[in-house]
């Protein structure tokens, strides 16, 4: 009892004093004797020092900082990021392997370093690829003539806007509006066409700019932001950043276009394991700067580390699942696939192809179109398609990151699936067959027709080759058409509308090639002859057996043009949409608009347009790919 009533007045003193006792050494023992205190103290240091070598070995671990890397690391504080490849260095170190579609966003679309923010790509002399509209004017006309078509067949909305995803210079716009204008004009309907351009670099709008809008027209920024002007045929001009920004507008009808667009949009790869499907990251290349450890049970796609060009990342299979592992399990074309399989999904594709719908149905009256243009297989999966373009060469996709192009094989057949329950969907289409369809042999006639001398007789037709020919040289098969139109709309004209009309017939114009029209050796990567109504048929056959004179040439191509003089009674006729279109062609579009050679009197391209200015072969764009 007195033990237990001194312990508690002991208590009850020292809580009434607000400081403990202090040592002599400043040490606060509390309640602690010294010799409990010390004890404490060494045990602890004890098992610090513990730790520290259980963590980093025998060195302090103050010792090791910098000297080996951090889970997660800092980059330094003020480090200067000079190119892409030190941006992913950095981000790699911090957050380790990164995704391939967020690779290729930054590759493309960095505000610094991005490829398309930073150069123009289809420059003459620095460019690294071409394109078909770059090739000959041609193409852009017959795209003009197939947007006039569809216009007409819906009733001729008074108010539309031609809309393109991805317009490059300008070069395949201005092709469409000049010939579209014409058409109109000629029609005599009054109708209000506005270009909108989805465009995000800056260096690539002033390029569009000076070959759409004369001198004198003012480049302006709106309080928006956009960028708008007046084209030199006098239609009003916007440029938006994205798709988001294009304004709502329910009584204009939209024809959107889309050439070369998808092919360059993010993507994720996967592999299907034992486990499941497993994504391909980006990490660093171990031989040249990697410093961080391989993913354990990683493998590395070598297929896509090309060691002579000294890239710094690769291709690797994550061994566990990643946050976008389920992305296959959503869709049923994956399901089915035996183990081993891989595939490639983007994501952004089906995201564009939505809003695509979305303004093809926009208006209210039923009117509208969009035109996919671009390249991948017509009804299979894309698994190792990306590649790198630099310098018209194929390359790594790790090969200088930011300064090289991007691209990747376009799912055509998801992207029908996705957009089949809003519109109905034609094609795809090889670019051959569709072009050869709306009549680009014609023009070509008429081109080679005008031609001064027989070198540019073979580049006019050298160009006619290289966006129609299915062979390895040519665009003819490996690029496809898609068209998209409100539902129940009339079928139109390039997606399966009777015969093909005619291919063109001017190798025949040139020694080299024979004359070889009226052949029945015609295959898949040749030209076919031409076909002509079935009131022309017998002129048509006595023509084949004069082939191979050039009076049957010259005869030839007298009987083409009267020919789309004569089609008139066509014209108005159910089912006979491709040759009233071709007779409106043939009436109202111009002979090439461009400067003259003063010294042979032949025809060269606008001087707005720099890679078609004094090109009198047309065809000095074409280069190997």
């Amino acid at each position: 009892m007195l033990r237990t009533l001194t312990r508690s007045l002991r208590t009850s003193a020292f809580r009434l004093n607000k400081n403990p006792l202090i040592h002599e050494n400043g040490l606060y023992y509390g309640k602690f004797t010294k010799e409990e205190y010390e004890k404490a103290k060494a045990y602890v240091t004890t098992q610090y020092e513990k730790l520290e070598k259980d963590i980093k070995g025998t060195e302090h671990v103050r010792e090791k900082v910098g000297k080996m890397p951090q889970f997660p690391s800092r980059a330094p504080a003020k480090r200067d990021i000079t190119n892409l490849s030190d941006f992913f260095s950095e981000m790699i170190k911090t957050t380790g392997h990164i995704p391939l579609s967020a690779y290729m966003r930054q590759c493309l679309t960095h505000p610094e370093f991005g490829y398309y923010t930073t150069r123009n790509p289809l420059d003459a002399t620095g460019g690294d690829f071409i394109t078909s509209p770059e090739i000959s004017s041609v193409f852009g006309e017959m795209i003009g003539i197939w947007l006039y078509s569809v216009w007409s067949s819906q009733g001729s909305p008074q108010s539309i806007r031609i809309v393109e995803f991805g317009p490059g210079k300008g070069t395949l716009m201005h092709d469409v509006v000049v010939v579209f204008n014409k058409f109109v004009q000629k029609s005599k309907v009054p109708v209000d066409i506005e270009v909108v351009l989805v465009e995000a670099s800056h260096i690539l709008r002033k390029e569009q700019w000076s070959l759409l809008c004369n001198e004198s027209t003012p480049y302006e920024t709106t309080q928006d932001g956009f960028n708008k002007s007046v084209s030199k045929w006098g239609n009003k001009v916007t440029w938006v950043d994205t798709e988001k920004d294009i304004l709502e507008a329910p009584n204009t009808a939209n024809y959107v276009l889309a050439h070369e667009f998808f092919d360059a949009l993010p993507i994720k790869s996967f592999t299907k394991t034992e486990h499941g499907w497993r994504e391909h990251v980006v990490e660093h290349t171990p031989s040249v700067i990697n410093t961080q450890p391989k993913l354990e049970g990683a493998s590395t796609g070598e297929e896509n580390v090309a060691e002579d060009l000294k890239t710094e990342f690769h291709l690797t299979l994550s061994p566990k699942e990643t946050p976008s592992s389920s992305i296959p399990t959503l869709s049923p074309r994956y399901r089915d696939l035996p183990e081993g399989s891989r595939i490639e999904v983007c994501a952004d594709a089906e995201f564009y192809l939505s809003y695509i719908c979305k303004l093809v149905n926009d208006y209210n009256k039923g009117a509208g179109a969009a035109l996919i243009i671009d390249y991948g297989p017509a009804n299979e999966i894309p698994s190792n398609s990306l590649r790198g373009i630099y310098k018209h060469k194929f390359v790594s996709p790790f090969y200088k990151p930011g300064e090289v192009d991007l691209s990747i094989d376009v799912d055509f057949e998801n992207l029908k699936l996705l957009a089949s329950p809003q519109v109905d969907v034609y094609g795809p289409t090889e670019q051959g067959d569709w072009l050869h369809e709306i009549g680009v042999g014609y023009r070509f006639d008429q081109l080679i027709k005008k031609a001064n001398s027989m070198a540019n007789k073979e580049s006019i037709y050298e160009s006619y080759l290289r966006l129609t020919s299915k062979d390895e040289k040519g665009m003819g098969k490996i690029y496809k058409f898609m068209g998209l139109l409100p539902k129940h709309s009339q079928r139109p004209v390039g997606f399966g509308v009777g015969e093909s009309l005619a291919r063109v017939n001017c190798h025949a114009l040139v020694p080299k090639h024979n004359v070889r029209f009226a052949s029945n050796l015609f295959n898949d990567q040749t030209p076919a002859p031409p076909k002509l109504p079935k009131e022309q048929q017998e002129e048509f056959e006595k023509l084949q057996k004069m082939a191979n004179s050039q009076a049957a040439i010259d005869e030839y191509n007298r009987q083409i043009e009267e020919t789309g003089a004569a089609s008139s009674d066509f014209a108005s006729s159910e089912g006979q949409t491709d040759v009233g279109l071709q007779t409106q062609y043939f009436k109202t579009i111009p002979e090439f608009e461009g400067e003259v050679n003063p010294e042979t009197g032949e025809i060269g391209g606008p001087k707005q347009d720099p890679l078609r200015h004094n090109d009198w072969s047309f065809n000095g764009r074409v280069t190997d790919f």
